[in-house]
């Protein structure tokens, strides 16, 4: 009797270890594909950004407006060169600045439609009025845009400027913007 009793507990055992193994397995086979859906929907979201390679933007802030040419690379990489205007108008001196130069982003979404960037930019500037120089400005950016749908974003963003040439001095600037891919 107790052999059977022995028996009949060590083959429950092994039933419950059996069934055990399989929920573990199921378990681990549904964490997998979780974690595959949430890999593919980044690659979506990352290929349906790189659909929209090109596009147009402007910012606005400080006095400055800014065109921008995003150009979205592989590897969540955006090349933006950009021209820009500021007029000012600072103890009775007018000036005229232009700038130039070129911006590299590194992207991440945030949410669906939210995304992130974080990078560098170099340009070059031009004072003119009542007086004149050229400087190199340089620094880091970080910025956030929300897309409305597949083609237009709106954004915003934060730069610490290093000019450096006539005058060398450090600044921070921040801007609102929008952009519209084709």
């Amino acid at each position: 009797m107790k052999k059977n009793i022995l028996n009949s507990l060590v083959t429950l055992s092994l039933i419950a270890s059996n069934i055990i193994a399989e929920e573990a397995t199921e378990t681990a086979d549904n964490m997998i594909n979780t974690e595959q859906q949430h890999i593919g929907i980044e690659e979506k979201a990352e290929e349906k950004a790189e659909e929209k390679k090109y596009g147009i933007g402007a910012s606005i802030g400080n006095s400055s407006t800014i065109i921008q040419i995003p150009i979205n690379m592989k590897n969540n990489l955006r090349l933006e060169p950009y021209i820009g205007f500021v007029f000012s108008n600072y103890d009775n001196n007018s000036n005229t600045v232009i700038q130039a130069g070129a911006a590299l982003h590194k992207m991440y979404t945030i949410q669906d439609s939210l995304r992130g960037y974080y990078g560098a930019f170099l340009g070059v500037e031009s004072y003119s009025g009542d007086t004149s120089s050229t400087n190199v400005i340089l620094g880091p950016v970080l910025g956030a845009e929300y897309y409305l749908n597949d083609k237009f974003c709106l954004g915003a963003e934060v730069k610490l400027n290093a000019i450096i040439g006539d005058t060398t001095k450090i600044s921070t600037s921040s801007s609102v913007l929008v952009r519209y891919y084709f």
